[in-house]
């Protein structure tokens, strides 16, 4: 049985916030240690974790982080999709589908734009759920190092024309 749970940072537990840097760590293997340190220097008791549960075993994750965007004068909140993972055994069973689907529907929800920086190859997956390349021309990033790819979801929810330059914050 597959169960959704969408959850702020300040009301996950110790035990699920520890699960989720196992995940990660099988992913990126920085040790545990540094995955907690990470998570506790970088995350804000605001941002939302959507969590996968296959048979109460925390088989996937993502974390949404609310950071700011300028454009112009104007400041909007948006989605950082900071981590989408998959545990390893239940990769190839549509569980990276299923998450991704409900994933676009939260941000849908929300009423925001979610940004996602990523490698070129990474950018294939995100393009099969809508997700769109931003060009390098129309941003750039505050306090961030560039990335290969910038990717962003439920543009109509940011409205700029083609030569608006977006700063996009990713730390706050």
């Amino acid at each position: 049985m597959i169960v959704f749970k969408s959850v702020t940072t300040k009301k996950l537990s110790k035990k699920t916030i520890k699960d989720i840097c196992k995940i990660k760590n099988k992913y990126w293997s920085h040790g545990l240690k540094s995955q907690l340190k990470y998570f506790k220097k970088n995350i804000k008791d605001y941002d939302t974790h959507n969590l996968i549960y296959k048979n109460n075993d925390l088989a996937g994750y993502t974390a949404f982080r609310l950071r700011r965007i300028f454009l112009g004068k104007r400041v909007k909140k948006y989605l950082l999709l900071d981590t989408i993972i998959v545990k390893k055994k239940y990769r190839e069973k549509n569980l990276g589908k299923i998450l991704m689907e409900y994933n676009n529907q939260f941000i849908k929800d929300k009423k925001l734009i979610s940004i996602l920086f990523c490698t070129k190859n990474r950018s294939k997956f995100f393009r099969k759920y809508l997700w769109q390349e931003l060009k390098r021309k129309n941003y750039s990033l505050l306090d961030h190092n560039f990335s290969e790819k910038t990717m962003f979801f439920n543009k109509s929810r940011l409205k700029f024309r083609k030569y608006d330059l977006l700063k996009i914050s990713v730390k706050k």
